[in-house]
């Protein structure tokens, strides 16, 4: 179909075309074989912002922070400005690069909002001592010596 309505099988064959040519649209166009590249990079375009906005609904987790501080520790970036996004995103693949950076510079903001290093190696030492301290299951209570005593509760 030239004209209009997309089918399911012509977006999942678009999807497929674009992960393999990249934004090629006479390529992508031509292997498609039923729309024009324009029809091609338009409806591309409005899949990726609908995939943006449903990325970006749905919630950023403990454990996704705790990944992204984990993965960016292991970068060989002595600051925050020198970070490799493309190579962080490799690692979380289900979440953006646009994303994982501003959800890091979210998380640097909070717990070292006055911080005057922000050299990487104490920037991921300390959110990841205060990510982990806050998922941590608080102490049974102890007993203490006067939980002996009885009380009476029937008056």
């Amino acid at each position: 179909t030239q004209a209009g309505h997309w089918s399911t099988d012509e977006v999942t064959k678009l999807r497929h075309l674009v992960t393999r040519h990249g934004p090629s649209w006479d390529v992508v166009a031509k292997e498609l074989n039923s729309k024009t590249k324009f029809q091609c990079l338009r409806k591309y375009y409005s899949l990726k912002r609908r995939d943006e906005f449903a990325e970006e609904s749905k919630e950023f987790t403990s454990e996704h922070s705790i990944k992204l501080v984990s993965a960016i520790s292991t970068t060989a970036a002595n600051y925050i400005e020198d970070i490799n996004w493309t190579s962080i995103q490799r690692k979380m693949p289900e979440i953006s690069r646009e994303r994982l950076k501003r959800e890091f510079i979210g998380l640097v903001r909070l717990h070292m909002p006055f911080s005057n290093s922000y050299n990487l190696n104490d920037v991921t030492e300390v959110l990841m001592n205060v990510l982990t301290s806050s998922i941590k299951t608080p102490p049974e209570p102890s007993l203490s010596a006067t939980s002996n005593q009885c009380v009476d509760l029937s008056e």
